[in-house]
């Protein structure tokens, strides 16, 4: 019975190069498959949406000019006030955020190999608020924002 599985063992893998071959596209392949299901390899686990909308708040609150369409015209514009915290911004815009969204979003699409390595989740989230901006003058203009992104299978933000 012994030699059934030796002639079985070495005619499926005939020499060493070729079980090591055979390991690393698994282990490859079983890597790529978790990557592209948006796992984050580093952690081992997926990031939960919580994190994923406040990677893109934290991202977004950082900066402080913007360029934004008004009246179909690109003016430089500051906010009036950052936010101190993602509690703060949640709490004021409860209903602010939106993973992959049911409507066109401009952003590129991903590449397999992107998706393949996790540096593309797959995942866009999108926070939709009004938001308080200041003018060359310093006058305040209440704007209803769309601010979308992609991030990576970890958390990070892509673009």
């Amino acid at each position: 019975m012994q030699s059934v599985f030796q002639n079985l063992n070495s005619s499926l893998f005939p020499n060493t190069v070729a079980k090591a071959i055979f390991i690393f596209t698994s282990l490859a392949t079983f890597f790529a498959s978790l990557n592209y299901s948006g796992f984050c390899v580093r952690r081992f686990e997926y990031v939960n949406s919580e994190e994923k909308i406040k990677a893109v708040f934290q991202d977004w609150n950082q900066r402080s000019k913007f360029s934004i369409r008004v009246n179909g015209e690109l003016k430089m514009l500051e906010r009036e006030k950052k936010y101190d915290s993602f509690e703060q911004f949640r709490a004021q815009h409860p209903d602010c955020c939106e993973i992959n969204p049911n409507k066109p979003i401009e952003l590129p699409p991903p590449s397999f190999i992107d998706r393949v390595t996790g540096y593309y989740s797959g995942s866009v989230i999108l926070l939709q608020f009004q938001e308080r901006f200041l003018d060359k003058d310093g006058d305040v203009i209440i704007i209803d924002l769309e601010v979308a992104n992609a991030l990576q299978n970890c958390g990070e933000i892509k673009w």
